[in-house]
């Protein structure tokens, strides 16, 4: 918790282009967690498709890394899939 990845595979160009700058750390990084989607952070945990989990659940965990790349939109993301496809297929990478 409370890490950040910083090296030349993590792309923050954009962000810095933005002027968004990298969240700052809690006062206490042991008592208190910072949720961040920023480049490079950990990608935080979250239910998906459900309000709360039941018998037949799935979380950001569950289908993030384990060596392929992971998609997730919001309602009305089927550009983003579609465009994800076209990528994976013309460089021949599996995009979940």
């Amino acid at each position: 918790m409370n890490h950040r990845y910083v090296s030349d595979a993590v792309v923050v160009e954009d962000e810095v282009a933005a002027s968004r700058d990298a969240p700052g750390w809690p006062d206490d990084k042991v008592l208190h967690h910072r949720v961040s989607t920023y480049p490079g952070s950990r990608l935080p945990h979250a239910w998906l498709n459900k309000r709360m989990p039941e018998k037949e659940h799935t979380s950001t965990q569950d289908v993030a890394g384990k060596g392929v790349f992971s998609l997730f939109t919001g309602i009305g993301g089927e550009g983003w899939k579609d465009a994800a496809l076209k990528v994976g297929q013309e460089l021949g990478v599996e995009i979940k």
